[in-house]
């Protein structure tokens, strides 16, 4: 099969030349023949991720975590369900934190505070890998309090259970743990043995699946009557993950090019094209490359040229600098009379409501002689920019209506008129504070389906606290956000002015700020 083939010597080429320096190892992924650390070998100290700190257990690093800078591990465990949380969670956790640096890892405090079971973190494959050598934070898993792990040990005595894991059998565990990650970085570094092997996708969130089901039932029926734009055309999907609105266009009869960053994504995507791909007349290439890195756009150029062009990437996780670097890539690659899909996108602006924890960490400031705002949940910070994934609470929305920012059709939109200077205006609901301005990313082609991913703005008064209009003194609130890609970066300017239910001009308030966007992974 000729787009089998191809596909699969791609595929063998990209994850050679991902590893072309890195040691072969053949350690086993996990079980008896990982290595095992010797027993009363020294755990060491325990290094915080917020701050320069070492303390002598997990258990004392996530107390401080709270008491210093706000950030709960046991509440985090309740928002993505005891059940469903697992070694894997934590280790995702733990590398995302290093990677960001302890004063970058403190900034995003609010936004860790927001995260779900469906948060993208969770899938990430590269935060398996751990950032720093023998980091004790990965290993040392006590995590539940005795106030919520004491009702189940007393059930469970009470129903003639054995008494709690001893001390050495724990440690046992935090070694085989530590051995089982060092056996996942060898292998993930390792290079292919050239052997056919299936990946699959156990932790693709069943959310993105039914995103990508949508949105391939949508293209479908788009091309079915429009057979021309695709049979015997090249297409090229960017940012492709699992590839499989590419294989729709190759059973329509497309050539396929499919890039994306992740080896495992292409690995995934080789799988799929294994198992769908007809014997004949279709071909599918993998490539390895990077939607966000200009030299690798560099790379890529020649050949490229195409009819059609696909992002995946912007049906499941769609985000604003992702759109614009598509369309940066689509004055690249696509002749001038191509089509793309997604084809169309709005970006919608609303207030949120962040002022409860404001109040509370002013109610917790003198509680009988004593200042307990430390205490105090810190969802928001001030001047900093939160990428929340799912929908917010109804209490959370500050404005009576979303504000339409801008719809382009993503064939003639230019990367710099997505945000010339967008105005806007907004009605605060009277029961309601609004403390931050909430952007989204909808595409019509991904459905009732696609995951709802939000970049939050907190804005800030002019004492650097967190801004607090509340509904009952200010009824509108209208200006203009703008913004330009900056290398990788989106940098947005936003300013407003609330005007008061009074209707007295001097009491309106203006603010400007200034906010760089973080992709989202």
């Amino acid at each position: 099969m000729k787009g089998k083939q191809t596909g699969t010597s791609l595929q063998k080429k990209t994850i050679e030349s991902d590893n072309e320096e890195q040691e072969s190892d053949a350690g086993s992924f996990f079980g008896s023949e990982a290595e095992v650390l010797q027993d009363g070998e020294d755990i060491g100290e325990v290094l915080s991720p917020f701050g320069p700190e070492t303390f002598a257990s997990a258990e004392l690093c996530w107390a401080h975590a709270e008491s210093a800078h706000g950030f709960s591990l046991q509440a985090l465990r309740r928002r993505v369900g005891r059940n469903e949380w697992s070694d894997y969670h934590r280790i995702r956790l733990v590398n995302y934190l290093r990677k960001l640096g302890p004063e970058a890892a403190c900034r995003e405090v609010p936004a860790m505070a927001m995260l779900t079971a469906e948060s993208p973190i969770w899938e990430r494959e590269d935060l398996l890998m751990p950032v720093l050598a023998d980091d004790l934070l990965l290993f040392d898993a006590v995590e539940e309090s005795e106030s919520e792990s004491g009702e189940s040990k007393a059930h469970e005595k009470g129903k003639g259970g054995k008494n709690p894991m001893p001390v050495s059998t724990s440690e046992a565990e935090v070694h085989r743990m530590r051995a089982e990650l060092e056996s996942l970085k060898r292998l993930m570094s390792s290079s292919d043995d050239g052997a056919s092997r299936v990946v699959t996708s156990s932790e693709m969130s069943w959310q993105t699946s039914r995103a990508l089901r949508t949105a391939a039932e949508a293209l479908h029926e788009w091309l079915s009557s429009r057979r021309e734009l695709v049979a015997g055309r090249q297409i090229l999907n960017l940012g492709c993950g699992a590839n499989v609105l590419g294989l729709v266009c190759a059973l329509l009869g497309a050539q396929t090019v499919a890039v994306d960053a992740c080896v495992k994504n292409l690995a995934l995507a080789q799988s799929l094209a294994e198992a769908n791909v007809p014997a004949q007349g279709t071909q599918i290439q993998l490539m390895r490359g990077d939607l966000q890195n200009q030299a690798s756009h560099a790379s890529l150029s020649e050949g490229l040229a195409c009819d059609g062009l696909l992002c995946e990437r912007l049906l499941v996780r769609p985000s604003l600098a992702d759109l614009l670097q598509v369309l940066a890539a689509r004055q690249r690659y696509l002749h001038h009379d191509g089509w793309m899909f997604p084809g169309s996108a709005s970006i919608h602006l609303s207030g949120c409501d962040f002022s409860r924890e404001l109040d509370e960490e002013k109610a917790l400031h003198d509680v009988l002689g004593l200042n307990l705002a430390y205490l105090a949940p810190r969802a928001a910070r001030a001047g900093s920019v939160a990428v929340l994934c799912g929908r917010l609470e109804e209490d959370r929305i500050a404005s009576e209506e979303p504000y339409l920012l801008l719809r382009a059709d993503l064939c003639t939109a230019q990367t710099e008129d997505i945000f010339a200077r967008r105005p806007f205006r907004i009605e605060i609901r009277p029961a309601g504070s609004l403390t931050s301005l909430m952007l989204e990313l909808r595409l019509d082609e991904a459905g009732k389906d696609a995951p709802h991913i939000h970049t939050v703005l907190h804005l800030t008064e002019s004492d650097q606290s967190l801004l607090c209009l509340r509904g009952r003194d200010f009824s509108t609130v209208e200006g203009y956000v703008s913004g330009a890609l900056d290398g990788e970066k989106l940098q947005l300017a936003v300013a407003l002015t609330a005007i008061p239910r009074s209707g007295d001009s001097s009491m309106c308030k203006c603010l400007s700020a200034d906010f760089e966007l973080p992709s989202v992974e």
